[in-house]
């Protein structure tokens, strides 16, 4: 029975109840019937009603649990970025669902577009990334040659004093005194006793903010070696994080610093000498030559022979003074340029020439030689500045003998070795004052103005030995005389066997 037949049906029966009212049709019977069927046909009418609201309610539920499954499938699907996870279907506009399907399927469009966006945003990121660690890479590879091929060992330190970095070169500067560096590890540890509470300050001062370099000095394997150690604060923004510590072996380079101070000592020295040799220089070379421009002058009018012969005399031994100034003067260039060439040496033979070669010298006839070489090995070293070394100490000691002594002499003891000769010339002249003695080595020095030369001598002297590898001393007493000790290493090129 349908909803539409079981109203009909009441109705009728309403309408045969107003009839029997109408035509006074009154039996309670029929009128209680007529009741009854109306009463009937409502309940079930009502019945299916009920049976209509049941049915649908449950479809709505059906529905809804559908529709509700779809938009959780979907709504998951644009969490997860899942573009085409689950698509929503196409329903009626009366389904009640309708409006909240097509504001999801539109939120679900400019999401998906969002999605894109932070795709290719993601794409983008990761490809800067890549590239960023890919420069890192290389840049931590450039860092890490740089640190291991510099010759600064190169050492990291935390806040606590722990070694927490460090590279091989430092690694060698520890090793080599028998220390193994350890990660994690004080670096006070790795310090010598005697330096931990130096390095402890240090340490101190670079963790609290402040950049310093040291020098240390240290004493391994018969060396001396000089380190020059940096200490750099690490900051991150404003905190400090720890210390760098760079130690480099500046050894050479205090040397050289060392050497070219000497050096420019010197060189200053020689220019003050130089100043002073061009001024007495001008003196020196010129008294010789205008006295004998005077002397010839006078000797042109002279008609005495024996007068001429003295004035002749004269001459001579200016221009014998002159040409021991130039002598000296190109001794001290050819010891300067020439290399020292090593030959076999006859110390009789160099001493005997010597001898001879003064022989024009005042008094050089007066005064004994005595001299005595002992020794039966060969010698070697270079002739020509052994002749200078010999020719200006013999030259002096007859230029400054005592002719009021008795016995006037020089002695040349020479003592030959594998190694070495020793060799002492001494004299008994005038000897040298105390005030000079540390200085008659110096370029342009004299002790004394009388028989005075160019002051080059002695200075020959010592830089010819040192030349040749050796050294010399003097010992000197006024009114008794004078003995230089030298020193010079035998450069026999055969072996000792």
């Amino acid at each position: 029975m349908t909803l539409m037949h079981s109203s009909e049906d009441v109705l009728k029966s309403y309408q045969n109840i107003e009839y029997s009212k109408v035509h006074e049709v009154s039996h309670p019977s029929y009128i209680q019937k007529l009741r009854n069927e109306i009463t009937s046909l409502e309940q079930e009418r009502l019945l299916v009603i009920i049976d209509q609201l049941k049915q649908e309610n449950e479809y709505l539920k059906y529905l809804q649990h559908q529709r509700t499954n779809q938009l959780i499938a979907c709504m998951e699907g644009i969490i997860l970025g899942e573009r085409s996870a689950f698509q929503l279907q196409e329903i009626p506009e009366e389904d009640p669902f309708f409006v909240l399907f097509e504001a999801v399927r539109l939120l679900q469009g400019n999401i998906s577009t969002i999605w894109d966006e932070q795709k290719a945003l993601a794409e983008e990121y990761q490809r800067v990334r890549e590239k960023s660690q890919r420069e890192v890479e290389t840049q931590k590879i450039h860092l890490n040659a740089i640190l291991e091929n510099s010759d600064t060992a190169i050492g990291v330190i935390n806040t606590e004093g722990m070694v927490v970095e460090y590279n091989e070169q430092m690694n060698k500067l520890f090793t080599a005194r028998d220390i193994q560096l350890e990660y994690g590890e004080p670096v006070l540890a790795c310090i010598p006793d005697s330096l931990k509470s130096v390095w402890s300050k240090r340490i101190s001062d670079a963790l609290q903010g402040k950049a310093t370099t040291y020098e240390d000095h240290f004493s391994c394997r018969n060396h001396n070696l000089v380190y020059e150690i940096k200490f750099f604060p690490i900051y991150k923004d404003s905190e400090i994080l720890g210390s760098s510590i760079f130690i480099r072996n500046i050894t050479q380079t205090v040397k050289t610093s060392q050497r070219l101070h000497i050096q420019q000592a010197e060189l200053q020295k020689v220019k003050q000498e130089l100043n002073r040799f061009v001024y007495s220089s001008s003196h020196d070379l010129r008294s010789p030559l205008t006295s004998l421009l005077g002397l010839i002058a006078v000797a042109k009018d002279e008609k005495n022979r024996d007068e001429v012969i003295h004035y002749l005399a004269m001459m001579e031994k200016s221009v014998l003074k002159l040409d021991g100034f130039v002598r000296e003067i190109i001794d001290y260039s050819k010891n300067s340029n020439l290399e020292v060439v090593s030959e076999k040496i006859q110390f009789d033979t160099i001493i005997s020439e010597i001898f001879d070669g003064v022989e024009h010298m005042d008094n050089a006839d007066k005064i004994r030689k005595d001299i005595n070489i002992s020794g039966e090995e060969c010698f070697f070293s270079d002739r020509r500045r052994l002749k200078m070394v010999f020719n200006n100490l013999i030259s002096n000691a007859i230029r400054y003998s005592y002719l009021r002594r008795k016995n006037p002499f020089i002695k040349i003891n020479i003592n030959i070795s594998k190694e070495k000769a020793r060799i002492e010339v001494t004299d008994n002249g005038q000897g040298i004052y105390p005030q000079h003695l540390d200085r008659i080595f110096d370029m342009f020095y004299r002790a004394t103005q009388t028989n005075a030369g160019p002051g080059l001598g002695l200075y020959i002297v010592k830089e010819s030995i040192q030349k040749l590898g050796g050294n010399i001393k003097v010992e000197s007493a006024v009114g008794e005389g004078t003995t230089f000790f030298l020193e010079i290493p035998n450069l026999c090129p055969y072996s000792e066997n």
